[in-house]
Formats: C-alpha cells, sequence, structure tokens
C-alpha cells in the first residue's frame, strides 16, 4: 500500500504505522528492538514467557541450594574424606610422569617468557 508524497503527509498525523508492513510489525527484522507497537496485545513479554523465567530461576536457586548442602555434608564425612585423599593419591601417582612433564615444560615457557620480557624492557629504556 504506497502513497503518494501528499497524502502522506495528510495521514501521517492521523496513522503513524500506515506505511508498515504488517509481517515485519509481528517479526521485526534482526537488531531492531521490538517495542510496544510490534505486539498485537501491547505486551512485551507473553505470559508463558514469564512464567517459563520464573520457574528456570527457581529450579536454578533449588539446585543451586541443595548442591551447595549436599556439598557440606559431604565435605564434613570422614569416609568421604578418605576416599577422595586415597582416589587423588591414585591419579597422582598413574599420572606422576605426565604431571613432571608438564610442570618442567610450563617452568621453560615461564622462564623463556621472563627472559623476554626483560630484552625488551632493556631496549626500551637503552
Amino acid at each position: 500500500m504506497k502513497q503518494t508524497d501528499k497524502e502522506s503527509n495528510n495521514t501521517s498525523r492521523a496513522d503513524p504505522f500506515a506505511e508498515l508492513d504488517p509481517d515485519e510489525v509481528m517479526a521485526p527484522k534482526r537488531g531492531r528492538i521490538p517495542t510496544l507497537e510490534d505486539q498485537e496485545d501491547g505486551l512485551l513479554i507473553k505470559p508463558n514467557m514469564l512464567a517459563r523465567g520464573i520457574v528456570t530461576g527457581v529450579s536454578a536457586s533449588i539446585i543451586t541450594h541443595t548442591g551447595r548442602k549436599l556439598a557440606q555434608n559431604l565435605f564434613r564425612n570422614p569416609v568421604f574424606m578418605f576416599g577422595l585423599g586415597l582416589a587423588s593419591g591414585y591419579l597422582t601417582h598413574k599420572y606422576r610422569k605426565e604431571i613432571l612433564v608438564a610442570a618442567n615444560s610450563a617452568a621453560q615457557k615461564g622462564s623463556q617468557i621472563a627472559l623476554r620480557q626483560g630484552e625488551r624492557l632493556k631496549k626500551i629504556f637503552s
């Protein structure tokens, strides 16, 4: 529905959305912020979207609270702590060679970085 310049000047005051495409209003283009005029019922947030957000927030809160209490109870249990120590000791012993290689390579890379930074500082200040 195209209007001439004279018609658009007369109708623009009466209906500011006369030239909008109905498909664009119902499905705004990417990057455009929806406004109240974009929705049929005038709501930016639909009731089911609001309920879904509330349910998600409440469930996340419940899971976090339950997990925190469970972790506190487990870490106070001496049998659990003993088992955790056994498991970590076993894995450390099993992968001791890989751990040593990774630690040595990290130390070498760190010293190389420190040497390069020292050289750069000497160049800057000289």
